[in-house]
C-alpha cells in the first residue's frame, strides 16, 4: 500500500502537467500581423548616437534601399528632407521637377539629386505620374502643412541672400559650448531646464516634429534661399511646421533629462552644405 502512493502522486503531477500544456496549445493567439506589431519596422529618418542627430549621408537609402532614393513619411517637407541628407535643396527639387511650394507626397520616392536613376515606376506608367497615384496598394496623399502665416506689418519675406537679418545664439542664457567638426559642424551648448531655444535668425519652420520619449525633438528653419539652422533638444515644441518666427523667438521649452544638463544641438547648412556655426554668432 505505501509503494502506491508515491505512483498517485506521480499520476497526479504527469496529469496536471498535461492538462497544463492542452490549455496552452488551446489558448487563442494574435493573428501574425497583431503579433507583428510589437516589432515595428520603422523607416529611419535619421541616425542618432545616444542624443544628438546625425544626419544621413547623400548615400544612404533611408527606407528604400536604393542609393539616393528617399521614401517620403508623414511630416516630411522638401527642406527636412534634403538638411538630413545634407544636399541642397533646390537640388533635389529639381532632380525630381517639383517646383514652389514643392508639394510630396506620403510614399512618394525622391531623388536626391540628379544623377540617381528614377525610382522603378508601375507598368504603363512614368516615374513623375506615379509619385501622386495609387501604386502597390498605396494611397499617396500629399503632405500635410500648416499654411505659412501671413506677414506682419514691416516683416519681408525670405530673401535670396544672407543680408536678411543677423544671427544670434539660440540660448540667452547658455553654458559651456564644444564645437563638434566631426558631425556635422554641430554646436553643443548646455542649457538649463525651462530655458527656452530661440530662433537663431528670422525665417520659417520647414520641420517641426518630436522624436518620441526620451528622444528630444527636432526643428528645422530655413532662414532664406541658401541657410537653414536645424535645433535638436529634450523639450516642448512651441512652434508648427510653415509658421514664420524672429530672431530670438522662443521656439522650444527644455525640459529635465535623467542626468546632468540638457543639451540644444545646433546645426547650419548653406547651400546644402554643413558649416561651422560658431563663424556667424556674435
Amino acid at each position: 500500500m505505501k509503494m502506491n502512493i508515491p505512483n498517485r502522486a506521480y499520476c497526479r503531477l504527469g496529469l496536471l502537467a498535461l492538462l497544463a500544456a492542452l490549455l496552452a496549445c488551446g489558448s487563442p493567439r494574435a493573428p501574425i500581423r497583431d503579433q507583428g506589431r510589437a516589432f515595428p519596422n520603422r523607416e529611419p529618418e535619421i541616425v542618432r548616437d545616444s542624443g544628438p542627430v546625425v544626419f544621413l549621408p547623400t548615400d544612404y537609402s533611408a527606407a528604400t534601399g536604393q542609393p539616393g532614393i528617399h521614401r517620403v513619411r508623414e511630416g516630411d517637407t522638401l527642406f527636412a528632407i534634403a538638411f538630413m541628407y545634407g544636399v541642397d535643396y533646390r537640388e533635389v527639387a529639381a532632380a525630381n521637377n517639383l517646383s514652389p511650394p514643392y508639394t510630396i507626397y506620403v510614399e512618394q520616392e525622391l531623388k536626391l539629386n540628379a544623377n540617381v536613376p528614377d525610382p522603378a515606376a508601375p507598368s504603363g506608367a512614368t516615374a513623375s505620374a506615379s509619385a501622386a497615384a495609387p501604386s502597390a496598394g498605396i494611397q499617396r496623399r500629399p503632405i500635410d502643412r500648416r499654411p505659412s502665416a501671413p506677414l506682419s506689418s514691416g516683416q519681408s519675406s525670405l530673401s535670396s541672400g544672407s543680408s536678411s537679418g543677423s544671427w544670434q545664439w539660440p540660448l540667452a542664457d547658455r553654458g559651456s559650448t564644444e564645437y563638434r567638426p566631426d558631425i556635422n559642424n554641430r554646436l553643443d551648448i548646455e542649457a538649463k531646464a525651462g530655458d527656452s531655444v530661440l530662433a537663431a535668425r528670422d525665417g520659417e519652420v520647414v520641420y517641426s516634429r518630436p522624436f518620441g520619449d526620451d528622444e528630444g525633438s527636432l526643428l528645422i528653419i530655413r532662414h532664406d534661399e541658401r541657410y537653414l539652422s536645424a535645433y535638436t533638444q529634450t523639450g516642448r515644441v512651441l512652434v508648427e511646421t510653415g509658421e514664420r518666427v524672429e530672431a530670438g523667438q522662443a521656439i522650444v521649452e527644455l525640459e529635465p533629462v535623467d542626468s546632468g544638463s540638457p543639451m540644444v544641438y545646433f546645426n547650419v547648412q548653406r547651400d546644402g552644405n554643413f558649416v561651422d556655426p560658431t563663424g556667424l554668432l556674435p
